[in-house]
């Protein structure tokens, strides 16, 4: 696979079933191809997916200025579905806050997503309490290098900062094979 770095919505709603792993980056991606590609879309799930968390993602996106919530379902509020709608003004790095403590794939989210939204400005993510599951994070921010995406991050694992016109690419891997494990 190659890329120029840059993504384009695809146009439709995607449904990923139970798939939470998969829902939390594609919220953050999403709700960052929204605000620069201008396209609208919902993701969604399982009855059971509709009941997974995933608000503390949602606010944080909404500090950078992407339009993007948690529809409406029931007693199972800041849940998915997850709908991204383009923005009104432009959305360039930034600033915002977000709890580690619930969970690590909200951070990852948002450090996957931070090179759409860091186009001219960095974006700067600050932790509020305590950070759970820093390996994996720091595993996320290693392989994000491996794609000459780099993240600054701040002694105790507090604040991470991206720095404004950086893209994926592969240039330096074209040849190398991933394993993705399932999500179980």
């Amino acid at each position: 696979v190659t890329s120029t770095g840059s993504l384009k919505a695809p146009g439709k709603d995607l449904f990923l079933g139970n798939a939470g792993t998969a829902m939390r980056p594609l919220a953050a991606v999403v709700a960052a191809v929204a605000a620069v590609d201008g396209t609208s879309f919902t993701l969604d799930g399982t009855p059971r997916m509709r009941e997974r968390p995933i608000s503390d993602l949602i606010d944080g996106l909404q500090q950078l200025g992407c339009n993007v919530e948690c529809t409406v379902n029931g007693e199972f509020g800041g849940c998915p579905p997850v709908k991204a709608e383009p923005t009104e003004k432009e959305v360039d790095g930034g600033i915002c806050r977000v709890s580690g403590k619930t969970s690590s794939q909200f951070l990852s989210a948002l450090l996957l997503a931070s090179p759409l939204l860091a186009r001219t400005k960095p974006l700067e993510i600050q932790i509020t309490d305590e950070l759970i599951s820093q390996p994996y994070v720091q595993l996320t921010i290693d392989l994000m290098k491996q794609f000459d995406v780099n993240v600054d991050i701040a002694p105790g694992y507090k604040k991470f900062t991206i720095q404004s016109g950086q893209k994926y690419t592969n240039t330096k891997l074209p040849d190398q094979t991933y394993f993705v494990e399932g999500d179980v």
